[in-house]
């Protein structure tokens, strides 16, 4: 049996899959909270908070890998309040807590982006909306033209969702996808590129400008956008890392 990655063998394969140092973020992405060294169980989760430290500590979680971390810029550092209740948690557990915010966004092999291309039956076919020269967002070509009720649907079934739809009568060839919550220079951004779809997250109002560039746009929830990079990145780790054990975290938000 091959020997367990200790806590800095385990980050420092992550710090480099991730590519957390190229990656200029307001998240302070890596590691965030410092528990026991010996790594025999990861979960991973959307989110940071209470219910998913909790559902980690009872599943014996020595490392809890997150998209949504605790320590962003411009965010109190004191140990008080919200924050000790927190990290009491972590810290008698002793459960170490990393974050990767942009870098599961962008990354082209695991990435939230990418991952919802591919989710919607599309193949990748490069990315669009650059952020500090790097491309965040994917794009992706459909076999066939589609419906976008279609994708939509098939959204909602993999995703455990419900979205909303602008120009959802139209057929599509192409689609860009951006997690999370985004501006409308998205919806420009993604026209420029050659899209007929755009798949976002969060439920914006997009809906003349979408209208009058003629592309169709899916919400599908910040959350259930961004179960999806996380998903392929536990996979990743467990091909990886056979020998430690990979659990997901369930704690939907319907957000």
């Amino acid at each position: 049996m091959a020997k367990k990655p200790n806590l800095n063998q385990t980050v420092s394969y992550l710090d480099d899959f991730l590519k957390i140092a190229e990656v200029e973020d307001s998240s302070y992405n890596g590691l965030q909270v410092e528990g026991k060294d010996e790594i025999k169980k990861i979960a991973f989760a959307v989110d940071a908070g209470v219910e998913v430290f909790e559902k980690a500590k009872r599943e014996n979680a020595d490392l809890l890998v997150v998209h949504h971390g605790l320590f962003w810029e411009k965010t109190d550092p004191r140990f008080i309040g919200v924050n000790k209740k927190r990290l009491e948690i972590l810290l008698d557990a002793g459960i170490n807590l990393y974050a990767a915010h942009l870098p599961l966004d962008m990354h082209k092999e695991v990435g939230n982006n990418v991952e919802l291309v591919k989710i919607a039956g599309a193949s990748v076919c490069g990315g669009f909306y650059k952020y500090h020269g790097s491309f965040i967002g994917a794009l992706g070509k459909f076999s066939a033209q589609k419906k976008v009720s279609q994708v939509a649907e098939i959204l909602e079934n993999k995703l455990k969702t419900k979205t909303y739809i602008i120009g959802e009568s139209r057929e599509v060839f192409t689609v860009a996808a951006v997690s999370g919550g985004v501006g409308a220079d998205t919806v420009t951004c993604a026209k420029e590129a050659g899209a007929d779809l755009l798949i976002v997250g969060e439920k914006r109002d997009f809906y003349h400008l979408s209208n009058d560039l003629g592309i169709s746009v899916i919400f599908a929830g910040h959350h259930a956008s961004e179960q999806t990079g996380i998903w392929a990145l536990q996979k990743h780790i467990q091909e990886k890392f056979p020998e430690i054990e990979c659990v997901y975290i369930e704690c939907p938000t319907g957000l």
